[in-house]
């Protein structure tokens, strides 16, 4: 009995000694006990007067994120600057971002992913664990978690997700997935109605066939369609020859065909470039106008220049003043430069006048069935387009999706993960199964790199709103009314300035304010013969061939409605010549002229200021002098932290800088 007693107790004191044993060499204590030994330590024991640390487990609860995280448990110098240049897991965490990002509310797992519970390299998922969904994000990949709590299409402090979510709303791919709100677009592609009689035949048999044979990068993807399927869709859309009645067609065309170097003129003149790239150089907010001869017909380009929003109601190009002459003499020029190679239909495709008409019915109506099958109306809109069926999975919440869930086909060889998964599938569309409708878009590397980022951080997040940053609110955005509503839509201003955060992005002049700004004449000069007011920028706002009145309504308008109460009016009739001549002495002082040119001299960088006292109103520079950062955020322009009385007195000298505008 005593012997059985005796071996009991050996086992006991054996058990109790290995859980001891077990205990203290647990992960996170023996990580702690290595932390006390760190030289930085060490430094601060004799710096700071004695090093103190208590050992034990360390957990953030983020009550608003429903996360509780252990790991500064072994990260012990995270948010400590002392520790910048400690061993791992003791540094200090790259960057700024725990400024903004305080980790006492955010924890560590609400960016990171992994599991925060755990208190070991392995349990806290640093890769793949077995029966956790959130394996730790790469340090690549970290911008993904931005987009589970920034939803606004961009997020200035993360590039790659920015970029990821304009690729995908360029792309068009809402045209096709469901994707969570802030992707919801008008539809990219040009609007069908009419393109029977707006492009050849051959040229629209081979675009279809391979986009990229037209242009080195076109937005419209490849479907690859075989022979057959793209006759019938060629068939579809050439049946569109509809808007044939412009209401300033252009019936009667003169015996002598358009004036191509007059047109050539024109396009210069108009700034087309602003807009359109050609020959290699210019904008990317409409079509390249590279190689357009091979595609359009003539009469349908003079029509479309004299009528544009009639044929494209729902596109951004203004329309100009152009006449009827104006309208042939450009179209002449464009086919002329414009072109490259003449299309020609493949051998053994029917022409359709020696089809019967059952044959074409046939082909229209299996061109219909394509075009429906391979989601086309997502893009563009057709005659007899109903209402949008998206033909592709829903991608809302895709973030959230299960790895166990994914199927990989054949590529055993892979690393199961959903941004593996998603990065292949947007590279190839076909990689996981070659029967898949999805088109390709030769995406780089790069592209579908950061489609990837935007769509890992398409999820649901269950956090708290306090923690959500949704879209900017462009509700403030109210369209103008009466006869200024009516100009402002035909000449697209809204295409490049914004007003109250709405409209493009060109213009560096939002229109909010701009009555405020500058003066009634010198705009209403401009708007008829605008130029480059930094000499550094290229000419960009396109000359509208507008009319005195018209540029006389328009700019009553902008100074009676877009102003702000803010700024004061009339303040240059107060201003003193004393003040002026002590105004320039102070611009002399500040060296303002290595960025400004002014009696002809100084530097490129800033506006030039010899015209500045009849382009802009003395209140508008009294105040930008005050507070530039608060009209303009991003401003290279310093804060000199003027008092009041030297920002006046550099007001009374700038506005006797006078010059007619040209």
């Amino acid at each position: 009995m005593s012997r059985w007693i005796y071996i009991t107790g050996v086992v006991l004191l054996a058990s109790f000694f290995l859980i001891l044993t077990d205990d203290f060499n647990q992960e996170w204590k023996q990580t702690q006990a290595r932390f006390t030994q760190i030289p930085e330590n060490t430094y601060h024991s004799t710096a700071d007067g004695g090093f103190s640390f208590d050992p034990g487990v360390r957990q953030i609860v983020a009550e608003g994120l429903g996360r509780v995280d252990r790991c500064i448990t072994c990260h012990l110098g995270i948010d400590d600057a002392r520790y910048q240049d400690a061993e791992q897991p003791f540094r200090t965490h790259p960057g700024d971002i725990l400024t903004s990002h305080d980790i006492k509310h955010f924890g560590c797992t609400s960016c990171h992913l992994g599991q925060g519970y755990a208190v070991s390299y392995d349990g806290a998922a640093h890769s793949k664990l077995d029966f956790w969904a959130e394996t730790m994000l790469p340090r690549e990949l970290m911008q993904a978690s931005c987009g589970t709590c920034h939803l606004s299409e961009e997020v200035p402090e993360a590039g790659i997700l920015t970029r990821g979510r304009l690729l995908i709303k360029d792309k068009g791919c809402t045209g096709c997935h469901e994707i969570n709100a802030f992707f919801e677009e008008e539809k990219r592609g040009p609007d069908l109605d009419g393109i029977g009689n707006k492009v050849t035949r051959a040229w629209l048999y081979n675009w279809l066939k391979n986009p990229m044979t037209y242009l080195e990068a076109p937005r419209m993807p490849s479907f690859h369609l075989d022979e057959e399927q793209l006759f019938a869709l060629v068939e579809y859309m050439m049946s569109f020859d509809g808007k044939s009645s412009p209401p300033s067609k252009i019936t009667d065309r003169p015996s002598v065909a358009g004036d191509a170097d007059h047109g050539e003129i024109l396009v210069s003149e108009s700034r087309c470039i602003t807009c359109h790239t050609i020959h290699g150089r210019g904008g990317k907010l409409a079509p390249e106008l590279e190689r357009v001869g091979d595609k359009i017909r003539e009469d349908w380009l003079a029509n479309f220049l004299r009528n544009v929003h009639y044929y494209q109601p729902s596109k951004t190009m203004l329309e100009y003043n152009f006449s009827d002459q104006d309208a042939l003499d450009i179209a002449a020029f464009i086919l002329e430069d414009y072109s490259e190679e003449e299309y020609e239909l493949p051998k053994g495709v029917e022409s359709p006048s020696r089809q019967t008409r059952a044959q074409r019915q046939a082909s229209i109506d299996a061109g219909r069935k394509l075009f429906a099958s391979h989601g086309c109306s997502g893009c563009h809109n057709t005659p007899d387009a109903g209402q949008l069926v998206r033909v592709g999975p829903k991608l809302n919440n895709i973030g959230n999706r299960l790895e166990s869930k994914l199927d990989f086909g054949t590529h055993d060889d892979v690393l199961a993960t959903l941004y593996n998964w998603i990065y292949m599938k947007v590279k190839d569309p076909a990689v996981f199964d070659s029967s898949s409708v999805m088109p390709n878009y030769f995406l780089s590397d790069e592209e579908a790199f950061e489609i990837t980022i935007a769509l890992l951080g398409n999820k649901q997040s269950g956090y708290a709103s306090e923690f959500l940053f949704p879209e900017i609110d462009r509700s403030l955005y109210k369209k103008p009314a009466g006869e200024f509503g009516e100009l402002f839509e035909r000449y697209s201003c809204i295409s490049c300035h914004s007003i109250d955060m709405y409209g493009g992005t060109l213009s560096t002049a939002p229109l909010t304010i701009e009555g405020s700004k500058v003066q009634y004449e010198w705009l209403k000069k401009y708007l008829i013969n605008p130029y480059a007011i930094r000499p550094i920028l290229t000419e960009r706002m396109p000359r509208f061939r507008m009319t005195q009145r018209e540029a006389a309504l328009m700019a009553d308008y902008i100074k009676r409605v877009y102003v702000s109460d803010e700024i004061p009016r009339y303040l240059e009739f107060d201003l003193t010549a004393a003040e002026a001549a002590d105004g320039g002495r102070l611009f002399d002082s500040l060296a303002c002229v290595n960025c400004h040119i002014i009696d002809g001299q100084g530097g490129y960088v800033g506006p030039e200021l010899d015209d500045v006292g009849t382009r802009l109103e003395a209140g508008w520079i009294l105040e930008w002098l005050r507070q530039p950062l608060r009209y303009r955020p991003e401003t290279i322009h310093p804060d000199y932290g003027f008092t009041p009385e030297q920002a006046r007195r550099l007001t009374a000298f700038l506005t006797t800088r006078k010059r007619a505008a040209p």
